[in-house]
């Protein structure tokens, strides 16, 4: 059963200016699973040069902002930044999962509830799409 849908758009030049105040590093902490800020420490291994480095840590952090948003526009209760992750299967797929104590409360208040989370994800020309589909799995 559908429990919502959520769509993000973003602007990157939105995230860039975020980045450049912020740092990049200080966004990954706040908006990052355990498991995604590993990830995005492995990026400075895996590129080269600082362009690319900085392009990398763009798309990384701007697909979790917007998948995230997403997610909370489509499940049917509150959720942290922290409490969703994103990751790819090895086809390329976007694959959200709530992690952590993600919806405990909602599970105390009725029946406990198996949720899937269905993303995509594009960008084109400054700006990145993510859209999620939050289900109850029977």
């Amino acid at each position: 059963m559908i429990l919502g849908i959520g769509v993000d758009i973003l602007s990157l030049a939105r995230i860039e200016g975020v980045i450049s105040r912020r740092g990049a590093a200080r966004l990954a902490a706040r908006i990052c699973s355990a498991r995604e800020q590993a990830q995005f420490a492995a990026l400075a291994d895996n590129t080269s040069g600082a362009d690319t480095l900085a392009r990398a840590q763009l798309r990384f952090l701007s697909a979790r902002w917007a998948a995230k948003e997403a997610a909370y526009k489509a499940l049917p209760f509150a959720v942290g930044w922290k409490d969703v992750e994103l990751g790819y299967a090895p086809s390329g797929r976007p694959l959200l999962a709530l992690v952590g104590g993600a919806g405990v409360d909602e599970a105390r208040s009725g029946a406990p509830r198996a949720i899937s989370l269905l993303a995509t994800i594009s960008h084109d020309a400054g700006v990145l799409v993510a859209a999620v589909v939050a289900q109850e799995e029977r």
